[in-house]
């Protein structure tokens, strides 16, 4: 898993066309996410995709919460250890966006509401460097 060992990977640049990871952004805080972001920005070549779940405000234990999520749009949950179920990551797509620049753009979100998966889906392209 991602988020119990520290960048980097060990590939080379610009070594894929895709990654994915499911179930694991939600179990990091902020400084870590953006680590692991910018190291698959290194990983996937210019023009590849992520594939990224996470914790948005339509799964309904965000609704105590939607207000400050909202807000920032990255909030912690729930503490625990790092890539642990413990801890619980909330991000908004706009707010996940905002993390992930300036190396990936934005394409689409599937929210958790619908994304039958019971997490919402990112898909970002990585820009040209």
């Amino acid at each position: 898993m991602l988020s119990r060992q520290t960048p980097p990977l060990p590939y080379e640049a610009a070594a894929f066309d895709l990654v994915y990871a499911t179930s694991v952004f939600t179990h990091m805080t902020e400084e870590p996410l953006k680590a692991w972001l910018a190291e698959l920005a290194r990983v996937v070549r210019p023009g590849g995709l992520a594939l990224l779940s996470f914790f948005d405000e339509k799964i309904p234990a965000a609704a105590e919460f939607a207000d400050r999520l909202a807000a920032d749009g990255f909030l912690i949950r729930q503490r625990g250890a790092e890539g642990s179920n413990l801890l619980c990551g909330y991000m908004t797509a706009e707010g996940f966006a905002r993390r992930a620049a300036p190396a990936w753009r934005l394409v689409e979100t599937i929210p958790s509401d619908v994304s039958g998966v019971g997490q919402a889906m990112a898909v970002f392209r990585r820009i040209d460097a």
